[in-house]
């Protein structure tokens, strides 16, 4: 794997794992609006919710 594509993947897996916590945050803090805050989050991250997979 080149360089950059290793650090492009170790950026993604950061960014899943930041979203996970700010799922557990969410859930936590502003229950009544976790599920949208969520996801707004993910889109702005692109990343993807937990559980869902990219159409290929």
């Amino acid at each position: 794997m080149n360089p950059c594509r290793r650090l492009l993947a170790g950026a993604e897996r950061d960014l899943i794992a930041f979203h996970g916590l700010a799922v557990s945050w969410a859930e936590r803090y502003v229950p009544a609006h976790a599920g949208s805050l969520t996801a707004a989050l993910a889109r702005a991250l692109d990343v993807l919710p937990e559980g869902a997979s990219r159409a290929r």
